[in-house]
Parts: C-alpha cells; sequence; structure tokens
C-alpha cells in the first residue's frame, strides 16, 4: 500500500512536468529529428557486428575445434581481410549521424513552426559541414560528422531554423516582380537567411574554432616563457581565425583544463551574436567574405556596419574572461612542474 501511494504521488508530480517538456517544440524537434538517423544506426550496426565475429583466433585450434567454431575462424578470417569493405556502410551510416542528426532537427523544427522545412535542413546542413569539416593540406576531417559532432548538430539545428524564422517574421525578404515565378522568389529569397546564418557563424568563432583569440592574448602576457612564446607566434594567424598554431602548439588537443572553454566560448559567442542581430545591435550580415580574412574586417566587410568590428572586440574581451580561470590553472600547474624540474 506504502509503494502504491508513493508511486501515484510521483506519478501525479512527475507526468505534468514530463508532459510539458515533451510538448516543448525544441525538445520535440531533437527527438524527432535524432529519429532521422534511427534506421541508418540500425543498419550501421549489423555490418559492425558482421566485421566483428565473436571470436579469439589466438585461442582457436583447428584440430579441435568442431564445425561451427571452424565456421566463426573463417568468418574471423574473412572480417580481417575485409574490414574496411565491409566497415564502409556503418563509416557512412553510423559514421555521419551528426550530418544525418542536423537536417533531422533543423528539419523538424521548422515543421514544427511551419516553416520550409527542407530549405532550412540543407541550410542547417550547410552551416553544420562548414563548422564541423576544416580542410587541412586539402583534406577533409570527418571526424566530427558522427556522433563526436553531435552536440554541435543539435545547437546549429536549432539556431539556424530561429534564424530563418527571424526571416520569416519580420518579413525580411526581397521585393520582387510579380511577374517572377513562385519557385524563383522563394529560391532567392532563401539565398539571404543562407549568407546570414553562415556569416553569423564565421563570426562567432572568432581566433578560429574554439574562439581561442582570447587565450592567445593570456598567452602572450603569461609568466610562462613557453606560452608567451606561442601567444606571440599565434597571434597574427588567430587574427585571421587561424589557430593550428595553438591548438596543436599548447596544445588544445585533449588538454582536459582546456577543453571546457574551449567548448563554452564558441556557443556563448554564437548566442550573443544572434540576439544582438536580433534586437539590431549590430548589422545582419549579408556579404560573404574571404577566408582567413583579418576578424575586424571580416566583421565590418560582412554588413558595411562598424558596430560589428566593436562587437567582435567585445566577445574577444569575453573569450578572455571565459578562458582566464582555466588558463591560471595551467600556468599554475605549469610553473609548478618547471619549479620541480630546476
Amino acid at each position: 500500500m506504502g509503494n502504491s501511494t508513493i508511486i501515484t504521488k510521483l506519478n501525479d508530480i512527475l507526468s505534468p512536468i514530463a508532459a510539458k517538456i515533451g510538448n516543448q517544440r525544441h525538445l520535440k524537434a531533437i527527438s524527432s529529428g535524432m529519429m532521422f538517423g534511427l534506421p541508418f544506426i540500425v543498419i550501421g550496426s549489423f555490418f559492425l557486428i558482421f566485421a566483428n565475429p565473436p571470436i579469439n583466433l589466438d585461442q582457436y585450434h583447428p584440430e579441435t575445434a568442431n564445425f561451427f567454431m571452424k565456421f566463426m575462424a573463417s568468418w574471423k578470417e574473412f572480417a580481417v581481410a575485409n574490414y574496411d569493405l565491409i566497415t564502409a556502410p556503418y563509416n557512412l551510416t553510423m559514421g555521419i549521424i551528426g550530418l544525418i542528426s542536423v537536417f533531422g532537427i533543423a528539419f523538424s523544427l521548422a515543421n514544427e513552426y511551419k516553416i520550409n522545412p527542407a530549405m532550412n535542413g540543407m541550410v542547417a546542413t550547410v552551416v553544420f559541414l562548414m563548422i564541423s569539416t576544416p580542410v587541412k593540406e586539402g583534406m577533409i576531417n570527418l571526424n566530427y560528422l558522427g556522433t563526436n559532432g553531435l552536440f554541435v548538430a543539435i545547437i546549429i539545428g536549432l539556431l539556424v531554423v530561429e534564424i530563418n524564422r527571424l526571416f520569416e517574421v519580420k518579413n525580411i525578404k526581397l521585393k520582387l516582380p510579380d511577374t517572377v515565378p513562385p519557385m524563383v522568389a522563394t529560391f532567392i529569397n532563401t539565398l539571404v537567411p543562407l549568407l546570414m546564418n553562415l556569416q553569423m557563424f564565421r563570426i562567432s568563432v572568432l581566433g578560429g574554432a574554439g574562439g581561442t583569440l582570447g587565450l592567445v592574448i593570456l598567452m602572450m602576457r603569461s609568466k610562462v616563457s613557453e606560452y608567451r612564446a606561442i601567444g606571440k607566434l599565434s597571434i597574427i594567424p588567430g587574427i585571421c581565425s587561424i589557430n593550428e598554431p595553438i591548438i596543436f602548439g599548447l596544445p588544445i588537443v585533449f588538454n582536459p583544463i582546456l577543453a571546457i572553454p574551449f567548448l563554452i566560448t564558441p556557443i556563448i559567442s554564437l548566442l550573443l551574436t544572434y540576439f544582438a542581430q536580433k534586437v539590431g545591435l549590430i548589422g545582419i550580415g549579408f556579404i560573404v567574405d574571404p577566408s582567413f580574412t583579418p576578424f575586424f574586417a571580416q566583421a565590418y566587410l560582412s554588413s558595411m556596419d562598424w558596430r560589428n568590428i566593436v562587437f567582435c572586440l567585445l566577445l574577444i574581451c569575453i573569450s578572455v574572461i571565459i578562458y582566464y580561470p582555466f588558463f591560471k590553472v595551467m600556468e599554475n600547474n605549469k610553473t609548478k612542474l618547471v619549479d620541480e624540474e630546476l
């Protein structure tokens, strides 16, 4: 009786909360969008299982093995010899689940808002590819198209639709003559939010991925000579949104201390950029400037608005503030390590 009463009370408390959360359009979009990838996950799982038969050949002895064990051993040998071929479907299903999800989430949220779901899904996909597939030495890095990029996919899928919806609500469209076919007019008017999305996401990653320009500034004033040297070497590339020197020179890669601000900084910058554009504090970007243009030139050329430069400087200050406590921890650890070596 007591257990029944507790369960009833929990049900009375939690059911309304669950219903309210379940009906929240952004959470519904995430849930529905992730379901887009379910068939691909299932198919990919089958091929992953097929590529990894459950047998250890080191413990396999042909002379004492029965028919089943011989079959398993043959399967294992075939899987090892053809591993790349067998896992190709896995790599192109589960391996790109982030890419599939960003389309699905944007599609679902746009559907909730009753705006063009397919176009929003495609715009989100393009933005996700721009953010998650850096090109290095002519090669595209595909590591973040899968589960590694899922969190970014969720953020981009939601934000892109909200930005496009802003254009719909504010009726920001090109006025075209009535003689222009509706399909052509729709196509032309999708270019404006697309360019705005691309430009906004570029502004949000000042100093490259992770918004590392603030970290570079801190390093230039560091007590550790090694950090000062790396900071001075990284400042010019950082101004041009190239942060490989600091990513691999500090390094940020596999650095648990800097992982937190590296993830937080671009998200905060992106949200601030979105709201600043929404309330009219800065100009909306409509020109996609060449890659590796210095950030202040990017900011101005994107919309011909000097306020964008001021806003970028503000974002850099915020980046410094976010990175500061984490950098000081790393700096103190480095100082102690140097003292111990001496």
